[in-house]
């Protein structure tokens, strides 16, 4: 992150500092808003501009043991899950837009049933857990 992205991050969380104390007993909702749109946009900047090569390479280097010789793929696995919070179904509608891409769309026909009834199951116990 350059010296100028910084300052900028920085004058932005002062802001947003400023604008999140209270001001006779309230503070203003939209204002602490658009300084968290800015900071996140600033910050998402700055992440997807490394290139993909490097975030897999940070990934490796600090997700697995220094002995083991991890692939892309595991890396790139961990990312996305973190990504997406170990959301299953972010998880696998990534996955299924990969095998789209790739070409494997009857492979991905019966993947999808498959994923179809494993969500089925859970919303099931989840009904059962709530009515308990």
């Amino acid at each position: 992150m350059s010296h100028e992205e910084q300052i900028e991050i920085l004058d932005l969380m002062t802001v947003l500092k400023a604008e999140t104390r209270p001001i006779e007993g309230h503070t203003d909702p939209g204002a602490i808003q658009d300084c968290w749109s800015d900071v996140f946009l600033k910050l998402v900047s700055y992440f997807s501009s490394r290139p993909l090569r490097q975030v897999i390479e940070e990934k490796k280097a600090t997700a697995f043991e220094k002995e083991y010789e991890a692939s892309d793929a595991e890396a790139l696995g961990i990312l996305i899950a973190q990504h997406f919070n170990w959301d299953g179904e972010q998880i696998f509608q990534t996955m299924f837009n990969a095998f789209e891409d790739a070409n494997f769309h009857t492979f991905n026909k019966q993947l999808k049933e498959m994923w179809e009834k494993e969500t089925e199951v859970f919303r099931i116990i989840e009904n059962i857990e709530r009515n308990d």
